[in-house]
């Protein structure tokens, strides 16, 4: 599992790739939230990563993205730059041989889920609605879904 969080104006991997869940939990607990979205920044960092993890892993990994899609800052400025970065990054990401991508979709009941669609197609991704399945649920969607499918990565 590697981590990659995304707030304020930048994205970092905040958990190098680990088998080491005490390493996960820790990090996820200290995790900070809120401000602006990153998105784009946070999915090139995110396809980085796994590009240097190659030579650590076979193939088949996992990416596992926590999102409602709604990036609103990036390289560029300007609302069409954004979504623009977003799905390139997102479709480069999606392009890689060997990668099951899952979107745990973070809209909130009755939100627009338009850019979460948008984004798990451009990452050739399964969508889960984390508002429709609730924390058990979607994990156990995403558990089901990725049975056997190789290491699993969190971004």
């Amino acid at each position: 599992v590697a981590l990659v969080a995304f707030r304020e104006r930048t994205a970092e991997l905040v958990l190098a790739p680990t088998d080491r869940p005490e390493r996960v939990h820790r990090v996820l607990s200290d995790l900070a939230l809120g401000g602006t979205t990153p998105l784009g920044p946070a999915l090139a960092l995110a396809r980085r990563t796994l590009e240097r993890g190659q030579a650590r892993f076979d193939g088949g990994e996992v990416l596992v993205v926590v999102s409602d899609g709604r990036g609103n800052v990036g390289e560029a400025p300007g609302r069409a730059a954004v979504v623009a970065e977003i799905e390139r990054h997102a479709r480069a990401l999606g392009a890689r041989a060997g990668l099951v991508p899952l979107l745990l979709d973070a809209t909130e009941e009755g939100g627009d889920e338009r850019p979460a669609r948008r984004l798990a197609d451009a990452l050739g991704a399964t969508r889960v609605e984390l508002w429709r399945a609730g924390g058990d649920g979607a994990v156990e969607q995403a558990r089901r879904l990725l049975a056997g499918r190789g290491r699993a990565r969190s971004t």
